[in-house]
């Protein structure tokens, strides 16, 4: 993610967390900085939190259009930033899976996705959740808000997922084939 021409972020696997301020001609490796975590204790869980045993896997970094950052990462974990990522705030989330994408729509909406074709949306920031039923167990991997403000959301196993209803809910398109794929890309004209 970059902010402008000079600022950005770049993460990754085990906590990876890079920041540049020169257009990324050098990176700087840090911690991020989470000032509000939430608690994943159990009652039967002998580990308060999986965080504790090592780094979690960092996968996708956005921005909306309120320039909050958002990061979705391994074991569930999506966290919130207001201020260009100097602090960052942990969610509840509504999954403890790993989770691989984040879409922001264009009402400001988000959905994440991730393990076993979950798929969630909020319209308040991250603060509530709803599952959206997919019809697939496959991981899904990226997704895009089309144009015409069709959503297209893919995956492992040949998934792919179109909503026409502004992510209300998705039906499966069936390609013909069991190919994987990561992402997502509109092109427009």
């Amino acid at each position: 993610w970059f902010e402008n021409d000079q600022h950005g972020i770049a993460i990754g696997a085990y906590g990876l967390y890079l920041t540049t301020t020169d257009g990324g001609n050098t990176w700087h490796r840090e911690h991020m900085n989470i000032v509000d975590a939430v608690s994943h204790e159990t009652p039967d869980s002998e580990d308060s939190d999986l965080a504790d045993l090592y780094d979690l896997h960092l996968n996708a970094i956005t921005a909306d259009h309120d320039g909050n950052l958002y990061i979705v990462a391994e074991a569930g974990r999506i966290y919130r930033s207001v201020d260009k990522g100097q602090s960052w705030h942990e969610l509840k989330s509504p999954y403890i899976g790993s989770l691989f994408g984040i879409l922001v729509l264009d009402d400001d909406s988000l959905l994440v996705f991730g393990l076993r074709g979950h798929l969630y949306h909020t319209h308040d920031h991250g603060n509530n959740w709803e599952e959206i039923e997919t019809h697939t167990r496959e991981m899904l991997t990226g997704g895009e808000e089309l144009d015409n403000g069709d959503i297209v959301i893919v995956g492992l196993g040949g998934s792919v997922l179109v909503s026409v209803d502004q992510g209300i809910t998705f039906t499966s398109r069936n390609l013909g084939n069991r190919n994987s794929y990561s992402a997502a890309v509109s092109f427009r004209k």
